[in-house]
């Protein structure tokens, strides 16, 4: 049940404009499922159930805003709510998914992918900011190494990002 729950975790609750929208981790997780099943040419079962539950542990922790997140890094802040999100969301599971090092590629991308779709229907004046802009050609260049460079900018091109 408490997985389930998990799904109504509030994302940008700390951004005035995207806010009102109201997505949910469900909303989000959802989202990031699509792609990779859209994108990724052979997906594991693995990767599809960490699309689908990887924010669940926000549950325990309240989803932080990618921008703090982002900018502390390094700190042992950060390194500690992300081990407690995994934990609590392994907890919700019932067991610890991990996936591997190119999987965890693939659902970074799609994660930030989504985010960007999300914000170019919400907000799309903002995607011309420079982090926005950059964060689109991190997306790009995972994109490249992943062998789907064509299939991502031409769905960034179509919502206009």
């Amino acid at each position: 049940m408490r997985l389930y729950l998990s799904s109504f975790v509030r994302r940008w609750h700390t951004d005035a404009k995207l806010a009102p929208a109201l997505q949910s981790n469900g909303h989000h997780q959802w989202g990031v499922g699509v792609l990779i099943l859209t994108l990724h040419p052979n997906p594991s079962r693995a990767l599809i159930l960490a699309a689908l539950t990887h924010d669940a542990g926000e549950m325990l922790t309240g989803d932080l805003p990618y921008t703090f997140k982002h900018r502390y890094a390094d700190s042992a802040v950060v390194g500690a709510i992300g081990a407690a999100e995994e934990q609590a969301r392994s907890e919700m599971l019932g067991f610890y998914a991990p996936v591997d090092e190119i999987e965890r590629a693939w659902l970074v991308m799609c994660d930030r992918l989504e985010s960007v779709l999300y914000v170019a229907v919400h907000d799309p004046d903002r995607l011309g900011h420079e982090d926005w802009k950059n964060l689109r050609a991190k997306i790009e260049g995972w994109a490249f190494l992943l062998g789907v460079a064509g299939p991502v900018v031409a769905l960034l091109r179509e919502v206009g990002a």
